[in-house]
């Protein structure tokens, strides 16, 4: 059966109208599409980063808190103010102690391995994360649970510094304020994020002289 012009002409206006409709509507989905992937950052979270979200800042501790016996926490070098280096702590004791065992090992990555450094410091814990200072006075916030580094602090020391009078170490560090105080070999008093460990601020003694302390003399 033979088609009219008219059913042709139908049949190619039809056609036309609907490759004229999907012209625009394609364009506009690429358009669209194009704006959405500049404006969408995927991000990758790693096991380091979400740890480090669970960081938490430490608060100004008071007097009263830094002399209390530790427990929990181990919020300054030798527990408390009175550096007794004793826990209130007593689900380890004589009956239990021979069946500890290491849970992880954690390399902290060729900080002051060489010979002239000293690891004399003692870390200190708050919230489930060690703050760990090497004697290259870098500093380290690792997991309790996991023994992930979350953050490094590289203080990138001088090294033809001569005014070390008890060899090169770290006192240890303070914690306060969300942050994580360092004393360096150089001089210098650095106040470190302690979510994050950059810098929050910087002190320089006179004429940049170091000092350090051991129990019985300071030495500057």
């Amino acid at each position: 059966m033979k088609r009219s012009a008219l059913d042709w002409f139908l049949s190619v206006g039809i056609w036309l109208l609907f490759v004229l409709l999907l012209i625009p509507a394609v364009a506009l989905g690429f358009v669209l599409g194009r704006s959405e992937k500049q404006e969408t950052k995927t991000v990758i979270q790693t096991p380091a980063m979400a740890a480090r979200s669970l960081v938490r800042d430490a608060p100004a501790f008071t007097t009263d808190e830094l002399w209390e016996t530790a427990g929990d926490d181990w919020i300054t070098n030798g527990g408390s103010t009175s550096n007794q280096r004793y826990s209130s702590l007593d689900e380890i004791d004589d009956s239990n102690v021979d069946e500890l065992k290491g849970e992880w090992l954690t390399h902290l990555r060729k900080s002051g391995v060489a010979a002239k450094y000293s690891a004399e410091s003692q870390p200190l814990e708050y919230k489930g994360v060690i703050y760990v200072p090497t004697g290259a006075d870098d500093v380290f916030a690792v997991s309790v649970d996991s023994g992930e580094i979350l953050w490094q602090y590289k203080a990138n020391l001088d090294q033809t510094i001569s005014v070390v009078c008890c060899g090169w170490e770290s006192r240890g560090v303070a914690l306060g304020e969300g942050r994580v105080y360092l004393g360096q070999l150089d001089g210098s008093l650095v106040a470190l994020d302690q979510k994050t460990a950059r810098s929050r601020g910087r002190r320089r003694s006179r004429a940049g002289r170091t000092a350090t302390r051991s129990r019985t003399r300071r030495c500057t």
